[in-house]
């Protein structure tokens, strides 16, 4: 079945946006100190705030959400919830195995704050992944089907 990418892009520019309040009006209360995401993009990419965050939203609502319908969707067990959950967790490992070293913060932000920054990667991915699934639902855009417990039927409206 061929997904839906239109549906996932709007479910991966969702799922930014939610990030994005977390890490500017949230992550300051879990980790003390302000995040400014597009600063760290500003530093790494050497570009002006807001095309930083317009590359922020190209990864977060164009790119992942295709890479996510194409290679793993297709393989993965479960409804939406878990789908988002696995996808942010994988996510979260690419980020901290291979994204935060190559920018100098070490593997899993040993270089950037340690367990602090790591945890907080977490749980953004984590959100991130979830709101993504749950809008996403079944990017086949195909409602999904409904499970009746063994021994009962459906009436479908008609009084027995």
């Amino acid at each position: 079945m061929k997904a839906n990418i239109v549906r996932a892009c709007l479910a991966g520019f969702i799922a930014t946006t939610v990030v994005t309040f977390m890490i500017y009006f949230v992550s300051p209360y879990m980790t003390g100190g302000p995040s400014d995401l597009a600063g760290m993009l500003v530093g790494m990419l050497g570009l002006s705030w807001i095309l930083a965050i317009g590359v922020y939203y190209l990864i977060g609502a164009l790119l992942m959400p295709m890479v996510y319908v194409r290679f793993l969707n297709p393989y993965l067990a479960g409804g939406p919830v878990l789908h988002g959950l696995t996808w942010g967790v994988l996510l979260w490992l690419l980020s901290q195995a291979v994204v935060v070293p190559a920018t100098g913060g070490g593997m899993f932000s040993s270089e950037a704050g340690g367990l602090r920054i790591v945890l907080e990667s977490l749980v953004g991915h984590l959100v991130y992944g979830l709101v993504f699934g749950v809008w996403l639902g079944d990017p086949t855009g195909h409602p999904a089907e409904r499970h009746h417990p063994i021994g009962s039927t459906p009436h479908h409206g008609r009084v027995a």
